[in-house]
């Protein structure tokens, strides 16, 4: 039984080759779109990775000047007697008779 095809056989081949020249352009077509989004996505990148940098190195800087504060503070604790550094700390406030009295109060309801 043969099939009657309404295009001749070189008509069927050149409306399967346009079919996939067609194809070939449209994939063609979203690839460089696609390359271009990321091309210019590559170079927002590249300025955020800059910018960092160029605030690393400032957080870099204020670290090392607090770190040498931090050292010299040290240095100068340790020419200081004990009774120096002792004043020297803060104080921890005592409670009052009454906040002492609230205290033990709700330690002993709690128990």
């Amino acid at each position: 039984m043969s099939v009657n095809w309404p295009l001749n056989e070189w008509q069927l081949v050149l409306a399967t080759a346009i079919c996939l020249d067609v194809v070939i352009l449209v994939l063609i077509v979203t690839v460089l779109r696609k390359t271009k989004v990321s091309r210019a996505e590559c170079a927002r990148l590249g300025q955020d990775v800059k910018q960092l940098a160029e605030d690393i190195k400032g957080l870099l800087a204020s670290e090392q000047r607090r770190f040498l504060k931090e050292i010299n503070g040290a240095k100068k604790d340790d020419d200081q007697t004990p009774w120096q550094r002792e004043m020297a700390r803060p104080q921890q406030a005592t409670p009052s008779a009454d906040e002492a009295h609230a205290l033990s109060a709700a330690s002993q309801a709690s128990h």
